[in-house]
């Protein structure tokens, strides 16, 4: 049959809509010819007549809107060149294509470019990262939004800052193109959004195809046996198809009559619906229909060429795909909402076209942006059931328009998006019962974690002007993440398991990574915030409200604690009876706020209209020191049967990549807490929590009843007690943040680096690693690392050596260390340092004013009393609650002490600790024979003394480190000397005792050269001829002879091909024959 041409110059404008649409529908079933078959191969790559498309179907309609001006290259690249914003890369990256961000003049990390702009560009001189495209993104040569300098290589320099105006087409052309676009925009979303009707479509008496999607229920390997039995083909021809359907998203597996592909498709859905398992998706569809969507690639691609020409063409693009069609629906909102309604393959190509099309020209950019925005909750829904990935998604086009600053601005201030964004938040978390509904991976934990990736996106780059209306929008969104953090505060609760051990490991992954991202989301509320403190302050007393109003549904009993002398109020909890979790993302967000208020001299009272209850700061403390004394009970060994969930949990909790927004924030609620109740109620509640309260008891330890579970609670709270000091050093040591102590970041970040080195020698990547990324994928460590290490060649590599004049500024104690370090780093510095160097910390950061009373924890009368404990206990001789662990910490806590005061003599801590005679006791601890620790003993006496004449405290430390050094000599000679002795005395008894045993062997030998042979001698003779052994069985000595009585022996018998008793020569085997009765 001949194809029907048509004068497309002589088509009125009311017939080109009519007359694309029939050019297509009629001719392209002619040209893509789908004839029954069985060939797996025509299935799988039907043939497509690229050429014969291009003659027959496209090329022609070039003269609608073209004019016949873009008939040969030279005119292209004329049009090209009249276009005012060509200066735009906009190249759509394939997945594994490589790209290079600029780590110096990137805006954000998801700044790009193709490796042809960026070797034209001047960020190949600069500090560049290369990595591998996952699809979906574009180039972004020429946005200046997303460059802090050279925005555009050299082959885009013509593009002109600021401006934005679009290329023209005469009225006519322009009409006719939109005419094209909108049949264009029918014909593709006809063909592609009919999955919406899945099943039998099609008459009885025409060729039909049998089409298989995949899905995200069904594993390959179960496709796999579905289609080797429906089909009777070989396992390996069905692994292709598999893999074709899983590749495009769908594939062709049988082109037949109406009867057979209906077998066909009843046979699929029976083998994939066994178990109860949703069938997969299967339809029958007639060929022309298939051919149509075959076409369909080739089509969007010639457009996508048209478009790439000028930005002419992409503005009327943009008019087209704006209008209503049939459905009463704007093109572009149909193709966005019913986008998981597509396979993969065209879903990429459209995907494609929209980039090229929207996204090239800032003001269709803004203007598609505006939409976007508009249905953003609707798209998030219908991606929460999409069966594909989400690069395949319309979603995916979401970093393009939000990383952009001035567009995450406007949808912010004119489209509510922030709130938008919680409202899908919460309409995935609200309804659940977090105690019996933990986060899973379906439907609503994929729309979850893609709307929280997509405010990180949102809010990645502080506003520098606010707006009335930036305002608005943005302290909506933060109070709806507000009542989103109130909703989550202590999720997943955890109970202490006891008995058995919990027979499943509930997942935890996707809670913990759905709050991973949630405080990503809160940090950068928080920078928002700081660049305006009157939205701060609103921000601040809205959650103090959502505090309240929980602190009313949770309400703990309150009494007081005795401890000694001591007394105070406390909150009766334990968190070996009752739940407690470590998602605390209110109180986190709470705390960030009051820091940043804090940092800047404003008030952090409760608002005075909130009829708050009394004891504020324990009940915000509350919640943070239930999770570090979990934290910490778990370090001792409790909390073993609750498996390995609780156990990963915990590890990640004070990971580097969760640290900052967990961790670091519960321990800054902490110190706050510590500042505003005393010193002294502050160490009572932290008491009560470890529950540590009887090891302050004269009789710890000594009971009438012991038991095993009576040692093993002794233990627990001994171990507990050392805990304990761990966390007083982390709360008075953990200056290093900016607000709590007076550093900057750069400081922060050496002070980081330099305990990382202190680990031992460490290479480049592995110390970028195990620091904190910022929001642009920065560590920053370029800017301390040559300051403080060399460089040095080892047979395992480059690595980095810490300068020994940093040696002095490492602590054992680091709040940022795991135990593991702690050993690890103690390890490394006793080895460069030697072995009698005491190892003390150093001078603590000055605290700045709002935390200043944090440092009168170290001379707390409370903590001298627990102090004075350790070392009286230390000083006894057997004393079975004495603790080398309790005793160093304690050590390294008055070390503290004495540094605050040598830096602010007026401190006033040798005073306080004298009232306890500290000191003393550490002299009565040095006496003892081979005391623990005696090097830090020696080092604080000296610092003391030292102290105490200040003038001569120079000749001290001097007087201090050559006592040290020889009194370690002597030590070292003594022992040696001692070694020496008793191994000269022990080969001095073998001697004598050889020669009482042997004594005939030392007689003086007769004249004549015999000897004299005594009775022993003959003895022995006899002994030597009837020898003596046990029986295993009566334990009775009997001799080793044929007339004894039959007795039992052990014997080793192995088998052996060089000794044996008749042996015959082809057997390997054990063939012993015994002459003897005895074995």
């Amino acid at each position: 049959m001949e194809m029907e041409t048509v004068s497309w110059e002589r088509v009125g404008l009311d017939e080109i809509y009519d007359k694309v649409l029939l050019l297509w529908e009629s001719n392209v079933p002619q040209i893509i010819r789908l004839d029954p078959t069985t060939d797996i191969q025509s299935l799988l790559y039907p043939f497509i007549p690229l050429n014969r498309i291009r003659r027959n179907l496209l090329e022609p309609l070039q003269t609608l809107f073209t004019q016949n001006i873009l008939q040969s290259t030279e005119q292209k690249s004329v049009v090209a060149r009249t276009d005012v914003a060509s200066g735009t890369c906009a190249r759509v990256f394939k997945i594994g294509e490589p790209t290079y961000s600029c780590r110096d003049c990137g805006a954000d990390p998801t700044c790009v470019l193709c490796a042809v702009c960026f070797n034209e560009s001047e960020h190949r001189n600069h500090r560049y990262k290369m990595s591998s495209s996952g699809g979906g993104g574009y180039c972004d040569c020429g946005d200046p939004e997303a460059w802090k300098t050279e925005p555009a290589c050299r082959v885009h320099i013509r593009f002109e800052e600021g401006k934005s105006g679009l290329g023209t087409l005469d009225d006519s052309t322009a009409t006719r193109f939109e005419l094209f676009l909108q049949a264009f925009f029918f014909h593709v979303l006809r063909y592609t959004d009919s999955m919406a009707n899945n099943g039998i479509k099609g008459e009885e008496d025409s060729d039909f195809a049998v089409l298989l999607y995949n899905d995200e229920i069904h594993t390959l390997d179960n496709i796999i046996r579905s289609l080797s039995r429906t089909l009777d083909i070989e396992h390996r021809v069905a692994e292709e198809i598999a893999r074709r359907v899983e590749g495009d998203g769908r594939a062709m597996i049988r082109i037949a009559d109406f009867e057979e592909c209906r077998r066909t498709y009843e046979s699929m859905v029976a083998q994939t619906s066994r178990n109860g398992q949703r069938a997969v998706k299967v339809e029958i569809r007639r060929t022309c229909f298939v051919a149509q969507q075959l076409f369909l690639p080739v089509l969007l691609d010639w457009v996508r060429d048209i478009l790439n020409l000028s930005s002419a063409y992409r503005s009327v693009f943009y008019r087209a795909i704006m209008e209503t069609g049939k459905d009463f629906e704007t093109y572009l909102r149909r193709i966005l909402l019913y986008d998981q309604r597509r396979w993969k393959a065209i879903r990429e190509d459209i995907q494609l076209l929209l980039i090229t099309g929207l996204l090239k020209d800032y003001s269709i950019k803004k203007a598609f942006t505006s939409v976007y925005g508009d249905v953003y909750g609707e798209l998030m829904e219908n991606f929460g059931y999409d069966e594909q990935e989400q690069s395949y998604s319309v979603t995916s086009l979401a970093v393009q328009i939000l990383t952009v600053p001035s567009l995450a601005k406007f949808l912010i201030a004119q489209k509510d998006f922030f709130f938008n964004a919680m409202r899908v938040v919460l309409s995935v978390l609200e309804p659940r019962t977090w105690e019996t509904e933990p986060m899973d991976t379906t439907a609503a934990g994929r729309r979850l974690s893609a709307t929280l990736q997509d405010l990180k996106y949102l809010l990645t780059q502080q506003p520098k002007e606010w707006t009335p209306e930036l305002k608005r929008g943005f302290t909506d969104g933060v109070y709806a993440l507000i009542k989103l953090v109130g909703f989550l505060q202590e999720s997943e609760p955890i109970r202490y398991q006891t008995g058995e051990h919990i027979q499943f490991d509930p997942a935890w992954e996707p809670t913990f990574g759905t709050h991973g991202k949630l405080g990503s989301v809160i940090s950068l509320v928080v920078n928002w915030a700081a660049t305006d403190l009157a939205t701060a302050e609103k921000i601040y007393r809205r959650t103090w409200s959502e505090i309240v109003s929980l602190s009313e549904k949770r309400m703990i009993r309150k009494e007081r604690l005795n401890v000694g002398t001591f007394s105070g109020p406390i909150l009766l909890y334990d968190i070996t009876k009752e739940p407690v979790s470590i998602y605390l993302p209110l109180t986190r967000l709470h705390m960030s706020l009051k820091l940043l208020l804090l940092s800047h001299g404003l008030s952090v009272s409760p608002p005075q209209t909130l009829s708050f209850p009394a004891q504020t700061p324990l009940l915000l403390m509350e919640a943070p020191l239930r999770t570090l004394t979990l934290l910490a009970q778990r370090h001792v060994g409790m909390w073993k049967r609750n498996g390995h969930s609780l156990l990963n949990q915990l590890h990640f909790y004070h990971n580097v990549r969760f640290r900052s927004d967990m961790f670091d924030k519960d321990l800054l609620m902490l110190q706050w807490s510590a500042t505003e109740l005393g010193p002294k109620d502050f160490l009572l509640q932290l008491i009560n929590r470890f529950n540590i309260l009887p090891w302050t008891a004269p009789t710890f330890g000594e009971s009438s009843h012991s038991g095993e579970e009576q040692e093993e609670e002794v233990r627990y709270i001994s171990l507990l007690m050392e805990e304990y000091l761990l966390l007083v050093m982390q709360v008075v040591s953990g200056r290093w943040v900016e607000g709590v102590g007076e550093v900057n970041a750069e400081e922060i970040l050496r002070k980081e680096v330099l305990q990382l080195l202190s680990l031992g020698n460490t290479q480049h990547s592995k110390l970028n690693q195990a620091l904190v990324e910022d929001i642009y994928g920065e560590t920053g460590l370029e800017k301390v690392l040559r300051e403080i290490a060399t460089l040095k060649d080892t047979p395992k590599g480059t690595t980095y050596e810490l300068k020994p004049e940093y040696y002095s500024d490492y602590d054992m104690f680091y709040y940022h260390y795991t135990r593991e370090n702690m050993s690890k780093g103690e390890e490394s510095q006793r080895e460069k340092r030697g072995e009698t160097d005491p190892l003390p910390p150093p001078k603590l950061p000055s605290l700045t004013a709002p935390f200043r009373s944090l440092r009168d924890i170290l001379k707390e009368d409370l903590l001298l009393f627990l102090l004075e404990i350790i070392l009286l206990r230390s000083h006894r001789e057997g004393d079975r609650n004495y603790s080398q662990g309790q005793l160093r910490k304690a050590l390294h806590l008055l070390a503290y002490g004495l540094n605050e005061e040598e830096q602010d003599p007026s401190f006033g801590f040798t005073a306080a600790a004298q009232k306890r005679d500290i000191f003393g006791l550490l002299h009565k601890i040095i006496q003892r024979p081979s005391p623990p620790h005696k090097e830090m003993l020696l080092y604080l006496v000296q610092k003391r003394k030292a102290l105490a004449h200040p003038k001569d405290r120079l000749s001290s430390l001097h007087t201090h480190i050559a006592s040290t050094e020889t009194e370690a000599n002597r030590v070292r000679k003594e022992k040696a000397a001692a070694a020496k002795a008793r191994s000269l005395a022990r080969i001095s008894s073998l001697q004598e005792k050889f020669k009482t045993m042997n004594a005939e062997l030392f007689v003086e030998e007769e004249s004549g050269g015999g000897r004299e042979v005594t009775e022993r001698e003959d003895e022995r003779e006899r002994e030597k001829e009837t020898e003596v052994l046990t029986c295993i069985l009566c334990m009775e000595k009997e001799e080793l002879s044929p007339n004894s009585r039959p007795f039992v022996v052990g014997a080793h018998i192995q088998p052996s091909s060089l000794l044996y008793i008749n042996q015959p020569l082809h057997n390997v085997g054990l063939h012993i024959q015994l002459t003897t009765k005895f074995i």
